[in-house]
């Protein structure tokens, strides 16, 4: 908020009436300019994408609250400015994360007084992790969706997609159905 204030202090913009999409396009230009500090740190690397459309949304969000509170009679100067994408890295987890994420999960269903899906949560994070499913899409999986080692799912926006399963290690005592035969290579 601070460094909001201290840009339109900079070009003497007192009123909210003042604010035009000029003043929001100047400002996120502004916002990427200026050096990050972290403390008494300075870090070179400019503002991200994600961290501008952070500094534009508190804005926004101002403004609809002004409008909602009526201390502000116009429109949302940022309903006309456009956010940036911004690209969501996706950071798969090593071996050594997966297997504390598995033993928290057995850690829960070895509890005392749980619940039937709380028993079953490191097997079902376990067939995540070898399908790459989405919790709905695991939640919703019927007998009849798992042929030949393949799952058949319903995904996100209704799309059909087929995921292959991994067959189980030999001698695994669960290797009796496809679904129970899931198991980390490690």
């Amino acid at each position: 908020m601070k460094k909001i204030l201290e840009f339109f202090d900079s070009i003497d913009v007192t009123y909210l009436s003042d604010v035009t999409p000029y003043h929001i396009g100047q400002l996120r230009t502004w916002l990427k300019t200026r050096q990050v500090k972290r403390g008494d740190e300075i870090i070179e690397k400019p503002r991200s994408q994600a961290t501008l459309n952070r500094y534009m949304q508190l804005l926004r969000g101002m403004f609809y609250r002004a409008i909602d509170w009526e201390v502000y009679k116009g429109q949302n100067p940022l309903k006309k400015v456009r956010f940036y994408r911004e690209s969501r890295d996706i950071k798969p987890l090593s071996h050594d994360e997966a297997k504390t994420v598995l033993e928290a999960c057995r850690q829960i269903g070895a509890r005392k007084r749980v619940s039937s899906l709380q028993k079953a949560f490191a097997d079902l994070v376990e067939f995540a992790f070898n399908t790459g499913m989405r919790k709905s899409e695991i939640l919703n999986l019927q007998w009849k969706d798992i042929k030949n080692w393949e799952a058949t799912v319903k995904g996100k926006g209704d799309r059909i997609r087929t995921v292959p399963l991994q067959r189980g290690r030999p001698g695994d005592r669960r290797a009796a159905k496809p679904a129970d035969a899931l198991r980390l290579p490690y």
